[in-house]
């Protein structure tokens, strides 16, 4: 057995405009390991703390019920930031505003990304197996208790991630895209 039920199941698709999106621990690092890992660059420094997350993904299961408690909706990031919040919105029939400069990083990441010419934010943003749980929630201190607050839910179709200043990022990637 791997675990029991904590409750009514949370959904991807319950999410409504005016809810927030938050997400547990921190984006972009088990991509920047294996990066890492794949340019055989295993001397930049920060090096070893992202390859271990990339080959050992935190279990976050002390966030799942606090957060079921207050969650509309919720999805694990394991294929992209952008690409799993995409895959609930459309479920939920909502769009999603990101916030790119509140995107929690690992320490290093980075540094890390720029000594191997990484994109840092891309990374965050579409890189897979983070493993960590994307939830949307009225504006709750229970959740950001346990979770970082990324962005809105709002009216429309599709995720669109701004800087600072609210202007449009434009993404290469969103995520890893199965079978294609």
């Amino acid at each position: 057995m791997f675990g029991l039920p904590i409750g009514e199941p949370v959904t991807r698709s319950g999410a409504r405009p005016g809810d927030l999106v938050y997400v547990t621990g921190t984006l972009g690092a088990a991509a920047l390991g294996f990066a890492i890992l794949d340019s055989g660059r295993t001397d930049v420094e920060h090096a070893e703390r992202f390859i271990e997350r990339w080959r050992r993904p935190p279990m976050n299961g002390h966030s799942a019920k606090p957060l079921a408690e207050v969650a509309t909706a919720a999805v694990d990031v394991s294929d992209g930031c952008v690409q799993d919040l995409q895959h609930l919105c459309t479920a939920s029939g909502v769009g999603a505003l990101l916030r790119a400069d509140a995107l929690p990083l690992t320490p290093g990441h980075e540094e890390t990304c720029g000594a191997l010419g990484l994109d840092s934010l891309g990374l965050a943003l579409a890189g897979g197996e983070d493993y960590e749980l994307l939830v949307t929630a009225p504006s709750s201190a229970e959740a950001e208790a346990f979770a970082t607050k990324i962005g809105d839910i709002i009216e429309g179709d599709c995720v669109e991630v701004v800087d600072a200043n609210g202007r449009p990022i434009e993404l290469p990637e969103t995520g890893f895209r199965h079978f294609s």
